[in-house]
């Protein structure tokens, strides 16, 4: 027991200074960062799959060509390398139809770009000033300190489960809990913000943004749990020692990190800023 709390402890306090070694330097080492992350998630969710190596290296690679055209490319060459990574995965199945039904390719070239399109919100929300790297921190808020509040919360209040065949654990209670810590979690980012840095802050949509990204981020984290009693398997991998693998810390962050950008890149054309 101590030795896995232990484990778990030394763990997340390595993983956290990576993050925040990753988030201070320049732009360009968090793209390199996420890029890296996001390619493990795959290969993560690939291997849970139950696909062969060959097939699993042959998402692994379109994934890399769909990330160069998000970096270098466009829309043109993203539909080309996107083109190519469902058509290659299809003629694989085509080939192995024996053995592979339909649903699989279909559901590992959704995976691919759930994964590395919306992880890439990211980079978008952290841009290149000090607004955006603040704001890059309520997508964190919206998953992680969510789901910290949800956990706690479950565990001195849970009653009532959320849904009990996708994640036996979670409760309705630990969900709500999770909406308010993410909430009280944009609020003092906001207040980080405005004391800080001198910036200006909306509270009121702050916290909203924290409640909402809070249901994004469980949602996330659900479904992840849905592919995993699916395939029957406890984690995704074991990057880090007690908390599993890439797709295991991250699945919340991967619909989060799209409401966040959606927010702070649509509300200025209405007049309204989360941080300015």
């Amino acid at each position: 027991m101590w030795k896995d709390t232990l484990i778990r402890t030394v763990s997340a306090a390595v993983g956290l200074i990576l993050f925040f070694i990753v988030i201070f330097l320049d732009p360009m080492v968090l793209r390199v960062a996420v890029g890296i992350l996001s390619l493990m998630m795959v290969y993560e969710t690939m291997h849970a799959f139950g696909f062969k190596p060959f097939l699993t290296a042959l998402a692994c690679l379109g994934s890399l060509g769909i990330l160069l055209s998000i970096y270098m490319g466009g829309y043109t060459a993203f539909t080309v390398a996107f083109a190519l990574t469902a058509s290659f995965m299809a003629i694989y199945a085509l080939k192995h139809h024996e053995t592979m039904a339909f649903s699989d390719v279909s559901g590992g070239v959704f995976m691919i770009v759930y994964i590395i399109c919306f992880m890439q919100c990211i980079c978008l929300v952290r841009g290149n000033d000090i607004t955006g790297l603040i704001l890059m921190f309520m997508i964190f808020i919206c998953a992680w300190i969510s789901d910290t509040g949800a956990y706690f919360t479950g565990k001195l209040l849970g009653k009532h489960k959320l849904i009990e065949k996708i994640s036996p654990k979670k409760t309705v209670e630990g969900a709500i809990g999770g909406v308010v810590f993410s909430a009280l979690g944009g609020v003092i980012l906001g207040l980080i913000a405005q004391l800080g840095f001198h910036l200006e802050a909306n509270y009121l949509l702050l916290a909203l943004t924290g409640m909402v990204g809070s249901v994004f981020g469980q949602v996330g984290d659900l479904i992840a749990s849905w592919l995993k009693r699916q395939y029957g398997i406890k984690d995704f991998g074991n990057i880090m020692p007690g908390h599993g693998g890439a797709m295991d810390r991250f699945d919340s962050v991967v619909l989060a990190a799209p409401f966040v950008y959606f927010l702070v890149h649509y509300l200025p054309e209405i007049g309204l800023y989360l941080i300015r």
